[in-house]
């Protein structure tokens, strides 16, 4: 399974320890130089030949005195007002950076700067024939002072901020030649992340984070800086299961517990890596522990609306969501996107992520409509290009799931195989979108009864999966357990059998017998059992996954329903229809609870309810609960023809086994006027 959280998308940028302000500060100083570096030999260039041919072409005109001021520089007669009024000027407007650096301010440093260079290095003499003319009492005599004076001041107060800032750099990341190193590294691993060259990239991370090692030692807090980004950097592109970049977090925070001024920021960065971590291996009450209290650091250390909170609390809406309780989800993953959209802008791409745990929350909340919305909007963030582009592939594979669940399969399936066309032969990226996009595939040919397709799709994806992370992996679970279930359709009943068994292996070797992600494997196992007649086998399984369920979410999770549905059709089938019954309506009532009345999860235990009522010779009752899940498909915000049309061809055949003739032809009028709605606004599609 592919989890919604990772650092790729949105990375703060820093080199090392070095924050947001020294960047924009550096970034101002470099602006500032260049331009008035360029604009010296821009201005004096131009003029280079009026001057020599003995023309004056003034610049400024000085008060009462018919000739401008100009000083010799190496030979060029230059105005002496641009060294001297960008220096003073400069150095005026740069104070505000001393204790709050923004970009106005920081070129205005660089111009202060350039101005120092020229004053000092290039010299300065006041030109004699120049000197003779300009004999004017209110002048006075202009002395090299008044501009080398400013240009020294100016450069001495930037030497003296910089002095500082070095002093602060060398005491977060050690030496300066190996902290510098390290920088430069880095820097060169993230612009090859950001093109998508992951293995230059890893190469680049593990190199600047072995070389502060080798020099400052293993156990050396000042490490950290380096260890903090390869960690994220293996989470996000693992080259096993994870497990080195749980061992990275887990070190880099033993390491800051061993520092005494460690930034929060950085602890921040660590705790919601282990978390992320702890959520992949399963653990959802684990993982939200930790970014419960990363968002609280980062809170504390930032403010509650800074951009740094972003990332943590939208992991924590993720697991919030994944505890079952989506009405908080859905309000923190509002608050992350709002965050993000400050601090990013609205047209950014480091918007997806933001955007597609919103889109999680309300997809499973049974809003599809807000959930296209916003998948559409991720997609159109994410780009278009025919390149490289694994964050769009992701965003088309969301995408297309959803137009599954909406009956719009021809678009899903488009989707998919672009997200397919769009993996690179780069192992690190067909890793993280191929076997997804062939899963969907496989799904969607589920969907359609195209069973050996679909077998064919979930083959491929059990094969790539296998190899990137080997047979005994995690990450072939989920194919394992597709597989299962399509050679279940097929009556391939040995086949499937070991297929769900090594899935269920491959857990309980790794995460032991109580593991909750079992929950999801055992329904499969018990539904085979179930169709071969071993209704005593087919309970005994699907009642360990309720256990499993209800030890680790609590007896009213959404994650029971669709345990209580297979669980209610082995108990009508085995012909104890009183518990089905009981076991329907506990389903019922989880689900209204969970997904509202008029969702097909819902209104589907209605529908298992009518059949029984009908068993036990409740005839009302029965169609009572018939007509109750047609209103509730059709109550509802969203459209569901297909289940729809489905609860009008049962309550047909009900009336029709009741001699109800005229009113179950009616009943299959309205069903088919469903569907020809349906394939009248939807024509590449059918239910």
């Amino acid at each position: 399974m592919r989890l919604p959280i990772g650092r790729r998308a949105v990375r703060r940028l820093q080199v090392l320890e070095i924050g947001r302000d020294d960047l924009i500060f550096g970034l101002g100083i470099c602006t500032g130089l260049i331009v008035i570096l360029l604009s010296d030999g821009l201005v004096y260039g131009w003029g280079r030949r009026s001057l020599f041919d003995g023309q004056v072409i003034p610049l400024l005109q000085v008060p009462l005195v018919d000739h401008p001021l100009f000083l010799q520089w190496s030979g060029i007669k230059v105005p002496a007002v641009t060294a001297l009024t960008l220096a003073a000027l400069g150095m005026l407007i740069s104070l505000p950076s001393l204790w709050r650096p923004r970009l106005i301010t920081a070129v205005a440093a660089g111009l202060v700067t350039g101005a120092a260079i020229i004053g000092l290095f290039k010299g300065t003499r006041y030109h004699h024939d120049l000197l003779l003319s300009l004999d004017v009492q209110p002048l006075g005599v202009l002395r090299g002072s008044l501009v080398l004076v400013p240009s020294a001041l100016a450069l001495l107060l930037l030497l003296v901020m910089d002095a500082r800032r070095l002093w602060h750099f060398r005491q977060r990341n050690g030496p300066l030649p190996i902290a510098i190193e390290a920088a430069l590294l880095q820097w060169s691993g993230n612009r090859h992340e950001r093109k998508e060259r992951f293995d230059q990239a890893e190469r680049a991370f593990r190199r600047a984070y072995e070389r502060v090692r080798v020099r400052l030692g293993e156990n050396d807090p000042l490490t950290l800086g380096p260890l903090v980004t390869l960690a994220w950097f293996t989470y996000d592109h693992p080259a096993d299961d994870g497990s080195e970049a749980g061992r990275l977090f887990r070190r880099g925070i033993a390491l800051a517990g061993k520092g005494h001024h460690i930034d929060r920021s950085t602890m921040v960065q660590l705790i919601d890596g282990l978390g992320s971590v702890t959520a992949r291996d399963g653990d959802i009450d684990g993982a939200l522990r930790l970014y419960e209290e990363a968002v609280r650091l980062a809170e504390e250390a930032h403010g509650a609306t800074a951009w740094q909170v972003a990332t943590p609390l939208r992991h924590l809406a993720w697991a919030t969501s994944a505890a079952s309780k989506l009405d908080n989800a859905e309000r923190l993953a509002r608050q992350a996107l709002a965050i993000a959209r400050r601090s990013y802008g609205a047209r950014s791409r480091d918007l997806v992520p933001f955007i597609a745990t919103l889109a999680n929350v309300r997809d499973t909340q049974g809003q599809l409509g807000e959930a296209a919305s916003l998948r559409e909007e991720a997609v159109r963030l994410a780009g278009q290009t025919n390149g490289q582009n694994t964050m769009r592939a992701q965003t088309l594979i969301d995408l297309g799931s959803l137009r599954v669940r909406e009956g719009k399969y021809q678009d899903a399936e488009k989707l998919f195989e672009e997200a397919l066309a769009l993996a690179s032969e780069d192992q690190a990226e067909r890793r993280s979108v191929v076997p997804s996009a062939l899963m969907e595939l496989a799904s969607l040919r589920r969907r359609e009864r195209r069973y050996s397709e679909a077998e064919h799709f979930a083959r491929r994806a059990l094969e790539e999966q296998e190899d990137f992370w080997g047979r005994d992996s995690l990450q072939v679970v989920n194919p394992l357990a597709h597989l299962g279930d399509l050679c279940t359709k097929q009556n391939k009943v040995e086949e499937a059998r070991t297929q769900f068994n090594r899935a269920i292996a491959i857990i309980e070797k790794r995460s032991g017998p109580a593991d909750v992600s079992l929950a999801r494997l055992l329904p499969g196992l018990a539904a085979l059992e179930q169709g071969q007649g071993n209704y005593e086998v087919a309970e005994t399984i699907i009642r360990r996954a309720i256990a499993l369920t209800e030890a680790h979410y609590g007896a009213e999770d959404h994650h029971l329903v669709h345990l209580l549905v297979l669980l209610g059709v082995i108990a009508s089938e085995r012909e104890s229809h009183t518990d089905a019954i009981a076991i329907f309506e506990r389903g019922l009532i989880l689900a209204e609870k969970a997904y509202g009345r008029n969702h097909p999860d819902t209104a589907q235990f209605l529908g298992q309810l009518a059949g029984e009522r009908e068993l036990i010779d409740d005839l009302e009752g029965s169609e009572r609960l018939h007509r109750e899940e047609i209103s509730a498909l059709q109550g509802g915000p969203e459209a569901h023809d297909s289940e729809l049309a489905e609860a009008f061809g049962r309550l047909a055949d009900f009336l029709e086994r009741h001699d109800r003739s005229d009113e179950a032809v009616e009943a299959k009028r309205q069903s088919m006027e469903v569907m020809v709605k349906h394939a009248w606004e939807n024509p590449a599609d059918s239910i």
